[in-house]
């Protein structure tokens, strides 16, 4: 649907691609982690995500006590990594791979975050807006009510968030809460503390893999978006570079501003059969 925003005193067409739409996926299900890692095992096996799908409404593979609740988990995972598309991330078909591989369940999650993030702007907005600022400043609290106040000054911008009832606003609020705990950014419950979590080798190598098979400029693959989900520094990513060519999986040369940034494999898919 194309809609008339007003830029520099002249309306322009914008679309519902460029302009940030929230939504209120969130509070249907929440990360889903540990069946998401599930359903795409099945996938590996299967290479069909209609037979997933069956598989899991008819043997109950994820053991849930409704078939509501599995269909709409179905539905969260499919939006998130089959019905969307970014160049600069991985395909389904290999983060199920990555998924199946004997790496840990941190490193699993970090993955799913960003297509978390891609496919949910209000996630994004907050974890970029409110969250870290408040990790890398003094405040590391952060309440459902914070959550709320936070909204309250999207609705200046999104009219959409006006729609949602004063329930859905305050569940909202919460099930975030859920996620960042789910992700490593905040404490178990009932704490409210924040915390920054220590992104996996592993994590990372995947999304620098496919960047680089992409064939971008280094300072492009170093500089790109994706981090600012992780909250990584400048430091924090040369960190990581460095572990994952002590791993044999890139190599990472930088004199001065000149920098050179190569995989030790064919493709992003030859790295993860080799991770066994």
């Amino acid at each position: 649907m194309i809609r008339l925003s007003k830029k520099e005193g002249k309306y322009v067409e914008t679309s519902a691609a460029t302009r940030k739409i929230y939504r209120a996926n969130l509070q249907r299900v929440g990360s889903v982690i540990p069946e998401t890692i599930a359903l795409l095992k099945e996938y590996v096996c299967l290479n069909d995500w209609n037979k997933v799908k069956s598989l899991a409404l008819t043997e109950n593979i994820l053991k849930k006590s409704s078939s509501h609740t599995v269909s709409c988990i179905l539905q969260a995972v499919r939006y998130r990594l089959f019905s969307f598309y970014n160049p600069n991330l991985p395909r389904a078909e290999l983060v199920a791979k990555a998924l199946s591989k004997e790496i840990s369940l941190v490193a699993k999650s970090q993955i799913l975050l960003v297509y978390l993030c891609e496919t949910d702007a209000l996630v994004k907005q907050l974890l970029l807006h409110l969250v870290k600022p408040r990790i890398i400043s003094s405040e590391h609290k952060l309440s459902a009510y914070d959550v709320y106040d936070f909204l309250m000054v999207e609705k200046k911008t999104h009219p959409e968030l006006s729609r949602w009832s004063e329930y859905l606003l305050r569940r909202w609020s919460r099930g975030f809460l859920s996620v960042l705990r789910d992700h490593g950014f905040m404490e178990p419950a009932p704490s409210k503390n924040l915390t920054k979590p220590s992104i996996r080798v592993e994590a990372f190598t995947f999304f620098l893999l496919h960047l680089i098979e992409k064939k971008l400029p280094t300072k492009n693959i170093i500089e790109n978006k994706i981090w600012d989900i992780f909250l990584l520094s400048p430091n924090e990513k040369n960190i990581l570079m460095n572990e994952s060519q002590k791993h044999g999986w890139i190599r990472f040369l930088r004199a001065g501003e000149i920098m050179e940034l190569t995989s030790s494999y064919r493709s992003l898919e030859e790295w993860l059969n080799g991770l066994g």
